[in-house]
């Protein structure tokens, strides 16, 4: 069985622009509203719950 690889730590700022980068990315490739936090955490290599720690919802990052 293979683990993935756990994606590096980074700053708060770096890891929303990753985030970001992401979903322009899935945007071009699928409809927005079909993108789910499980896409954005997969395109990037975090979990799911990591997604919430950077953004409250799709509008808006946290402070």
């Amino acid at each position: 069985m293979q683990v993935a690889s756990k994606a590096p730590k980074l700053r708060t700022e770096v890891r929303q622009a990753k985030l970001v980068e992401a979903a322009l990315l899935l945007a071009a490739q699928h409809s927005p509203a079909d993108i789910t936090t499980t896409h954005l955490a997969q395109a990037v290599g975090i979990t799911q719950g990591a997604v919430f720690r950077h953004f409250e919802s799709k509008e808006a990052p946290k402070p």
